[in-house]
């Protein structure tokens, strides 16, 4: 069992996983059950790294195949009388696949070392949670706070700050969302949420069930968030990490299974005001992450795009589990969604692996409206959800995209599309390098069904 104090009223997800036992070294783990997640429950582990380990993994039904992902670590198994063993030899989040199908999975999180000390209860500016249920509304931190969530920890609740630096949010803990109803508020925007603050820190919860987007921060700078593992499961909008309007934003070495875009880069304006006030939005690296997405993108540059620029957005080295395709041609694996005028520029995709993705590869595009949310290409004096609009940029651009390394290794192989609109709206330098579509090499549009328009220009594949 994890660390749970006896005396807190019970929690669904105190109950182990009806589907798998698991061992770590001969030593019986605690497999924790999330029982909504899209194709059934999800169950997994949690645990702290500390040197290569065997595990043995017992499903409580009979199964023919298994195998872990990502394939990029490189990880072996032997399945033998209904058990699977398999050893792992770094830190990550991991996948066991069994019956070659998606359904019933079993995530393996093996955590990396805080980059700091665990804070101790009663330390000056600490909120601490130690073992058991808590029951909190939204938990708002000011500056120079630190806000940690002990192991066994489950905390129902959210986390905002607004006008704050130098905060922090760490622990092994769990943060639960399942008590707020679904859909954003004007008192609840998202279950993680920072306004206007500066040097946050996010490391090593884990995230269940949110109301909305997930980890969000709007208009901040220098955000670092590590080690996070989220899993979300509301009908629609529960992106996983949002840098909204931010800069110099680091997510690195996580984790998000979502029921919308794990990773959305968006530009929200959300005050009255005119484009020439849109904050900008650049330097956004997102690097050795795990991600899995029940709907819309893998991972999205838009499709809310209201900001003056958006430039130097990386990822870099990340593995995709799962891609759907509930959204059809609208979205993608990767994308790059314009609803606003907005210049987009040094855009980098690099070692990417897409395991299974039943959705376009790559989809890159302006557009006038997204699930009936109008673009503000409008005319001056106009309004758009009560805000009046004036001063609205009138061209833009998606420019100096590159793709290097990037391998679509299974799912159906589907068209990906760049385009344009007009002749004031266009795409240009775009270049694909190194990239493998099911095992086979793609030198031209031809080999990955690439469709464009007449706005879109200089396409290159090396």
């Amino acid at each position: 069992m994890p660390e749970n104090a006896s005396n807190h009223p019970s929690s669904i997800y105190e109950r182990p996983s009806p589907d798998y036992a698991v061992t770590i070294d001969g030593e019986e783990q605690f497999v924790w059950h999330f029982p909504g997640l899209a194709g059934g429950a999800a169950a997994w582990i949690s645990f702290d790294f500390e040197k290569p380990v065997t595990l043995t993994v017992t499903p409580m039904r009979k199964i023919d195949t298994a195998s872990v992902s990502p394939v990029s670590a490189g990880i072996q198994s032997s399945l033998d009388d209904n058990t699977v063993t398999f050893a792992i030899d770094k830190p990550g989040h991991y996948f066991l696949k069994t019956n070659d199908a998606f359904q019933l999975p079993l995530y393996i999180f093996a955590n990396e070392r805080p980059s700091a000390p665990p804070p101790k209860e009663g330390d000056p500016n600490v909120r601490y949670y130690g073992p058991g249920i808590h029951q909190e509304d939204l938990i708002e931190l000011q500056s120079d706070e630190t806000l940690y969530l002990a192991p066994g920890a489950l905390v129902y609740g959210g986390i905002k700050a607004k006008n704050a630096r130098n905060i922090r949010v760490c622990g092994k803990g769990t943060l639960i969302g399942s008590n707020f109803p679904h859909g954003r508020t004007p008192e609840r925007f998202s279950l993680i949420d920072f306004l206007d603050c500066q040097d946050v820190v996010l490391e090593g919860i884990l995230v269940l069930d949110s109301f909305g987007w997930t980890a969000v921060t709007r208009n901040c700078d220098r955000v670092h968030m590590r080690d996070m593992k989220l899993l979300s499961e509301r009908p629609w909008s529960t992106d996983g990490y949002n840098p909204c309007s931010s800069r110099d934003v680091l997510i690195e070495s996580s984790f998000a299974r979502c029921k919308d875009d794990c990773v959305s880069v968006k530009g929200l304006q959300w005050e009255n005001g005119d484009a020439a006030t849109w904050p900008e939005i650049r330097d956004i690296t997102v690097r050795n992450c795990v991600f899995w997405s029940d709907n819309n993108n893998g991972v999205v540059i838009g499709s809310e795009t209201r900001a003056k620029t958006i430039e130097n957005i990386r990822f870099e080295n990340c593995d995709f589990l799962y891609v759907s395709n509930t959204c059809g041609d609208v979205a993608g694996a990767l994308s790059i969604i314009c609803l606003d005028d907005t210049e987009v520029r040094n855009i980098d995709f690099e070692n990417i692996r897409i395991e299974h993705s039943e959705a376009p590869p790559f989809n890159f595009h302006f557009t006038n409206e997204i699930f009936r949310i109008p673009g503000s290409r409008v005319a001056e004096g106009d309004v758009i959800r009560g805000s009046v609009m004036k001063n609205l940029r009138e061209t833009g651009v998606i420019e100096g995209v590159r793709l290097k390394g990037v391998e679509i290794v299974g799912g159906p192989h589907r068209r990906s599309y760049i385009n344009g609109i007009d002749e004031k709206r266009i795409v240009q330098d775009v270049s694909f390098e190194n990239l493998r579509i099911h095992g086979q090499p793609v030198s031209s549009s031809e080999d990955c069904r690439l469709e464009t328009n007449a706005f879109a220009q200089d396409i290159r594949f090396k």
